[in-house]
């Protein structure tokens, strides 16, 4: 079954409600994305220090550690090794920024990682319990004012849960065909979670 067919069949299989819900919340994420770029201009017009998508503390730590890590500086902050962090999220946002020019493309990345996650939790409710128990625990996290925050910051949340959940449905399909390939598969996603943040060893 190729890639296009398989959209199809998931887009037909979503319920009329879902699929209203979804499509208003996927023009609510891009129209907070644009609204962020937009207060990044004016921040930068202020001269302010920090500037959207970044934020204070650990979100523009974790730029600066991306940006550390593309010009080849190694993972350090101002000369210093990084030792609390790990490399896999600023990896991920200096690639994306590298190939794009513009760290809003990561968050616009992030908030396709967060649906695509919605989606997979959805599956995941319907795989333990019901199509209907699948949709409304899809729609509690597609809604939740936190998840759409952290999409538009500099922040391992997003890539974080969205490794956990894909890893997460991968394992429990691992009984259905294929198993040894999703196996693997599985525990590479799981590896990267850990790289991505180190709490991920304990789910792992």
């Amino acid at each position: 079954m190729n890639f296009s067919l398989r959209i199809q069949n998931e887009v037909k299989s979503l319920s009329t409600w879902f699929k209203a819900i979804f499509a208003v919340m996927i023009v609510v994420y891009l129209g907070f994305w644009i609204f962020s770029i937009s207060l990044s201009h004016i921040q930068r017009a202020k001269g302010a220090e920090v500037l959207l998508p970044s934020a204070p503390k650990d979100s523009h730590e974790y730029l600066r550690l991306s940006e550390s890590l593309m010009s080849g500086q190694g993972f350090a902050v101002e000369g210093r090794i990084e030792t609390l962090r790990l490399p896999g999220y600023p990896a991920f946002v200096g690639i994306i920024k590298s190939v794009t020019g513009s760290y809003f493309s990561v968050t616009f990345v992030q908030i396709l990682l967060a649906l695509l996650s919605v989606l997979i939790v959805r599956r995941i409710g319907i795989y333990y319990s019901s199509k209907k128990v699948g949709e409304i625990a899809a729609t509690l996290l597609l809604i939740n004012p936190v998840v759409i925050t952290l999409s538009l910051l500099i922040l391992t949340d997003i890539l974080f849960m969205f490794l956990l959940v894909s890893g997460f449905y991968i394992a429990i399909r691992i009984t259905e065909d294929r198993p040894y390939r999703k196996a693997v598969i599985a525990s590479l996603i799981f590896v990267i979670a850990i790289y991505v943040r180190g709490m991920g060893i304990f789910v792992a």
